[in-house]
């Protein structure tokens, strides 16, 4: 499901895009507190935003996207861990009781134990009038606990990964059938305590939980860049950076005539491949290591016209003999007026 939001609080007005993956990359100037939490909060069944926050479904005639719609759920890798505490609020213990619940044996495990219990107690307890409570699901939950020592599929050496393999598709089963298709999973900074190869395997691992229920995740990491632009957020100052009027620019501002189609294959394949390094001054080339190294034309000329849109320095080293003419104009155009 792809979705535009503009969501509007007393901070002012911002869009959001929506696909079954999508992605915000954190940088200098993105208060994540601002954009997120409003939402997720917005999505509570006990709404504390409702009256300061709107959101309008800008793909479909600015509808109001009301707050019953969907459910927001925030997750990070220390809450996963968190969730096999078992607490009252934990998706790992909700979906837990499900299964008890819907087990066809449940009633008749719980009626023998309360049975044996009620027997050892006649027999052992005779001098009080003693008498046991129903031992029952909630009761039998408390006693247990989540040891991933005792799992002999153990894979990997992070303790993380490893519990987001087992946990995520439990929390995903609950999640798609107590709601349905009503779900966004918010994922707070997925990178967190992984490596960059554990990077791509969680990576992997949430493709395969949005296919389900729509996932967004929170990052500083380019490993978890939505793979397209439907689903791609990046914040500057305040203001979403891919909108349509963003794409028209891009279109009408090329030096020469490039389809659309291609310029959002090199943008997104900019963006995966250089967006941590946006903010940081970088030294662009064509033909020698620098910090971003691009050859084709068309990619060079996308980087410099998302670069002017984020107001970013850059410095630059071109061989003009490898490039059209045109774009080497553009890109020195832009250069020297920053």
């Amino acid at each position: 499901m792809q979705m535009k939001w503009l969501v509007k609080n007393k901070e002012g007005k911002y869009q959001l895009n929506f696909a079954s993956y999508s992605s915000l990359f954190i940088n200098h100037t993105t208060d994540t507190e601002s954009f997120i939490k409003p939402v997720i909060q917005y999505f509570q069944p006990r709404n504390k935003v409702r009256g300061s926050v709107l959101i309008n479904d800008i793909t479909n005639d600015f509808e109001e996207v009301t707050h019953q719609r969907f459910q927001a759920f925030e997750l990070s890798n220390q809450g996963l861990k968190d969730t096999t505490q078992l607490g009252s609020k934990s998706l790992l213990k909700s979906q837990l009781k499900n299964e008890f619940l819907n087990h066809i044996e449940t009633d008749g495990y719980l009626l023998t134990i309360n049975t044996l219990i009620n027997d050892l107690i006649e027999t052992t307890v005779k001098d009080l009038p003693v008498r046991s409570k129903d031992f029952n699901i909630d009761l039998l939950l408390k006693l247990l606990e989540v040891d991933f020592d005792l799992d002999n599929r153990k894979e990997c050496n992070n303790t993380y990964l490893h519990q987001n393999k087992i946990l995520l598709p439990v929390i995903k089963k609950y999640l798609s059938s107590k709601f349905k298709d009503a779900v966004i999973l918010f994922f707070m900074f997925p990178e967190d305590y992984l490596s960059p190869r554990e990077q791509l395997e969680m990576k992997h691992l949430l493709t395969d939980i949005s296919n389900g229920i729509q996932v967004f995740v929170i990052t500083k990491s380019k490993y978890f860049l939505s793979d397209n632009l439907d689903g791609s957020n990046y914040f500057i100052y305040g203001e979403q950076l891919f909108t349509n009027e963003f794409l028209e620019d891009m279109e009408w501002e090329g030096p020469l005539s490039y389809d659309r189609a291609e310029l959002l294959k090199s943008l997104i394949r900019t963006i995966k491949n250089h967006v941590d390094v946006f903010e940081l001054n970088p030294l662009i080339s064509n033909y020698k290591q620098a910090d971003i190294v691009l050859f084709q034309s068309i990619d060079l000329y996308v980087l410099i016209f998302l670069m002017k849109k984020l107001k970013f320095k850059f410095e630059l080293d071109i061989d003009p003999k490898t490039i059209d003419t045109p774009v080497f104009d553009y890109i020195m155009d832009v250069y020297e007026k920053l």
